[in-house]
């Protein structure tokens, strides 16, 4: 009796076969298809300027599925990682192709003056906190790339620091997508509340 290979891990298989990518396209493109088919049916609110937007429904459900999902047998396929990461900057690119650029030259001093001043205070928050917490520079690093690159630049920074710490890196990142998507919810919500006083 032949084995099924579809569920194999990374330690019995090094390299991930075509049935095992496909199989993890199709449950990203069927995660996509259902959260589209139940926002679209979610209601909006408040319904004059909406927290709660289809868009926004989609984002949490994505969000809540994809967590879901990580306690499947899903999450031990091998090259998992890497498709979503390849996807993840497929819809970047595809964002960035359609954004809008007119008025890009009196808007763009603005845009970097104000990143510098935010990337300047999470720098900051970042070392006080080390300093409170006790923690080493290269953890603060790590958590700083995560929290800023996310994915695409903490392991690099782990692998730098110390190997051993690229899989927390990945761990912190992805932890940041997930509370981050919930927190911007929060955060949404406050901004409605203090503009309304």
């Amino acid at each position: 009796m032949l084995e099924d290979t579809t569920f194999q891990t990374e330690e019995t298989q090094s390299k991930p076969s075509m049935r095992q990518i496909l199989y993890l396209l199709f449950v990203g493109f069927a995660v996509t298809f259902a959260a589209r088919l139940i926002s679209g049916r979610l209601p909006q609110f408040p319904e004059d300027q909406p927290i709660l937007s289809t868009g926004t429904w989609n984002i949490l459900i994505v969000t809540t599925l994809a967590l879901l999902l990580s306690r499947s047998p899903a999450r031990k396929l091998p090259c998992s990682h890497e498709l979503a990461m390849a996807l993840v900057f497929l819809f970047v690119a595809n964002m960035g192709a359609r954004a809008n650029l007119s008025g890009l030259a009196s808007q763009a001093p603005w845009f970097l003056g104000a990143a510098f001043f935010w990337i300047a205070f999470h720098g900051m928050f970042c070392l006080l906190a080390a300093w409170v917490l006790r923690v080493d520079i290269h953890s603060t690093v790590i958590a700083s790339a995560a929290n800023v690159g996310g994915a695409a630049s903490a392991p690099v920074v782990a692998a730098h620091h110390n190997p051993k710490l690229v899989p927390v890196s990945i761990l912190m990142a992805l932890m940041g997508y997930a509370i981050g998507t919930y927190g911007a919810l929060v955060a949404a919500w406050l901004c409605r509340c203090v503009a309304g006083v």
